[in-house]
């Protein structure tokens, strides 16, 4: 996708990635890193991130997506297991 159809894979990263789709995503990295050489690797990583006018971006988009992606996981734990809602204001003490 980012030799044929690189500003399609840019405005999927950049702008429609969500939290549960950067995680598979950095996941599915991990498992091609352990069954890849370092050259080949690399040269996945470029032609990636090749394909993206700012390289940085679309890395903060990735990052992001897997922040709110552990975000979301400890809420519903918490909620789950602890019966801790953090989204309900705390009372104010007078």
């Amino acid at each position: 996708m980012a030799h044929n159809f690189p500003r399609t894979l840019e405005a999927l990263i950049l702008h429609l990635l969500s939290p549960v789709g950067a995680e598979v995503l950095t996941r599915k990295f991990d498992e091609v890193d352990q069954n890849t050489t370092e050259d080949d690797r690399n040269k996945f990583y470029q032609g990636f991130y090749g394909a993206f006018d700012d390289q940085f971006a679309a890395m903060d988009a990735i990052l992001n997506g897997k922040e709110l992606f552990a975000h979301q996981a400890f809420k519903n734990s918490l909620d789950k297991y602890l019966g801790v809602n953090i989204d309900v204001p705390k009372p104010s003490i007078r």
